[in-house]
């Protein structure tokens, strides 16, 4: 939530190690690079995950809230 400014993109982003990352995916397959407020699925579970904010300008200021959950 919040604003992205011109240009702005979010981007989620999933490792298993911590050290390369990859733009993960909804069910449809579409890759998470938002640039709207939205809510969003991920269909991977990786160990690591980060959003990644680029373009934007000086307006550009986003929270971004994941909610989890485990399965048995």
């Amino acid at each position: 939530v919040g604003t992205f400014g011109a240009g702005g993109t979010l981007t989620i982003e999933g490792s298993n190690d911590g050290a390369a990352y990859a733009v993960l995916t909804d069910p449809q397959g579409e890759e998470l690079n938002l640039v709207a407020n939205d809510i969003a699925m991920i269909s991977e579970v990786p160990r690591f995950l980060r959003p990644r904010v680029s373009a934007g300008d000086g307006t550009t200021d986003l929270t971004v809230i994941l909610l989890a959950r485990r399965s048995k």
